[in-house]
């Protein structure tokens, strides 16, 4: 059964290794080396705390198995799926749809109406088969490809 609980300052570094083994798995080969060296930086250590201490906009969970991270996602002004990594043999087990399910709850307790995200190109289908339709083509800032994506909430 996995834990799902906010981050404590001393895990930032286990969780940046955590999010660039999945980047360096599935995800770096389809940016170039500008988008590359863009997403290792705003998963820097430091940039991870900086937007931890920003409480009023970012909010971060972390997914536990046996002490063992397995699960991450940041979520920026309560609506925008900023990240979100599955551990690659736990995917499609509901890890990912229970974390985008914990952000629809909070969006609609907020007032809101739709939750957003940014797809790499390889997770769209992850994405649709939980509701998010893609609200762009194939769009490219700094050498980071992906699609705008959006999903409303009833």
């Amino acid at each position: 059964m996995e834990v799902l609980r906010h981050p404590l300052p001393e895990e930032f570094l286990m969780i940046s290794e955590f999010i660039r083994d999945i980047f360096e798995d599935s995800i770096s080969d389809l940016y170039d080396s500008l988008g590359r060296e863009m997403f290792l930086d705003y998963i820097d250590p430091e940039k991870l705390i900086e937007r931890f201490l920003e409480k009023q906009r970012f909010s971060q969970i972390l997914v536990l198995r046996e002490g063992e991270i397995v699960g991450w996602m940041e979520v920026r002004d309560s609506v925008h799926i900023s990240m979100l990594f599955v551990k690659k043999h736990l995917q499609k087990k509901g890890i990912g749809r229970r974390l985008v399910k914990l952000v629809e709850e909070n969006a609609l307790l907020t007032g809101n109406r739709s939750i957003t995200l940014n797809s790499s190109p390889n997770s769209i289908g992850a994405y649709v088969s939980m509701g998010f339709v893609q609200q762009s083509d194939l769009c490219m800032i700094n050498g980071v490809k992906f699609y705008e994506m959006r999903k409303d909430l009833q």
